[in-house]
């Protein structure tokens, strides 16, 4: 019996899986769509991940085993929401021969490209926002990561909902003028404002489709749109202030701290240059990098510890 490590990165718009030998090599990879809880239905998330799993194992030949599986879902903060994912995980996965399942926060992905045994400080910026960090001690803190009505301050969510107000408000003359106004309009195929009340409503959008307005607010910006270039420096200021708070209550000012930036919102130049200057000013200690890995490798990294014994 041939065993294979998996690993899957569940997002609130999309779906990363890699399927590795117990060496690390990868061999197989899906992109399917959400399985977030906090961002698609059970259904689909379940649909989502029964196609990921067939598109890893697609292959693969002969009797095989997946000693570890590690899955690293984005909202999953509580006791509750972990038990939910784990029903659905385990749901489908009970098709296969597995040994552990591992469900985590997707945080923990990026965590896992840090040094060992070092302060490590991961700041996610994607469809949502969070910040996690520990210290080399053991110690952890946490801001944001509590989901869009609660948190998601500096994320794509949060950059596509005032994108959205800013149109309304840029059409009722409330505001200073923004070509926002149009690019919305345009994005949702839209008539009107009236046409656009209802597209937006009936069915109401959900998390995933609001953020990718972040798309049209960085284009309104390109084009030197004040009201848009607001926008992503209400973004800057939201992620250093999560960023800072987590550093400050782990006692971070003066220590050597890696900082590791990940998600598509974070990575922006606009944003991360930003982001990365007032850190460094603050903690002159901090090493700031852009993830340029994909989080989901963070899996397999992970089972792969697990397998060792050394996770």
């Amino acid at each position: 019996m041939t065993e294979y490590l998996i690993g899957i990165d569940g997002g609130g718009s999309k779906t990363d899986g890699l399927c590795a030998d117990t060496s690390g090599h990868v061999l197989t990879r899906a992109t399917t769509g959400p399985t977030s809880l906090t961002a698609t239905s059970l259904g689909l998330a379940s649909m989502n991940l029964v196609e990921t799993l067939r598109q890893l194992t697609t292959g693969l030949t002969g009797d095989f085993y997946f000693p570890k599986v590690v899955v690293g879902v984005a909202g999953l903060d509580t006791p509750e929401e972990k038990q939910r994912a784990e029903d659905v995980f385990r749901d489908v996965l009970q098709h296969y021969k597995i040994g552990s399942l591992t469900i985590i926060n997707d945080i923990h992905l990026v965590m896992a490209f840090g040094q060992p045994n070092q302060n490590i400080v991961a700041l996610i910026s994607g469809t949502g926002s969070q910040c996690f960090g520990k210290r080399a001690d053991g110690r952890s803190a946490r801001t944001s990561g509590m989901d869009f009505l609660l948190t998601d301050q500096g994320s794509g969510y949060e950059i596509g909902r005032m994108a959205l107000r800013a149109a309304v408000c840029s059409f009722d003359g409330r505001s200073t003028p923004s070509v926002l106004e149009q690019m919305v309009l345009k994005h949702f195929e839209a008539d009107d404002f009236n046409d656009l009340k209802s597209k937006i409503y009936f069915p109401i959008l959900n998390k995933a489709q609001i953020a990718e307005l972040a798309k049209v607010c960085v284009e309104a910006h390109q084009q030197g749109d004040k009201v848009a270039t607001e926008i992503l420096e209400t973004m800057v200021t939201d992620l250093v202030m999560m960023a800072e708070a987590v550093m400050r209550r782990l006692e971070l000012k003066s220590e050597p701290v890696e900082l590791i930036c990940s998600g598509s919102i974070a990575k922006l130049p606009f944003i991360f240059e930003r982001v990365s200057a007032k850190l460094t000013t603050e903690f002159p200690q901090a090493k700031m990098r852009i993830l340029e890995e994909e989080p989901v490798y963070g899996a397999i990294t992970i089972a792969l510890n697990e397998l060792k014994g050394t996770a």
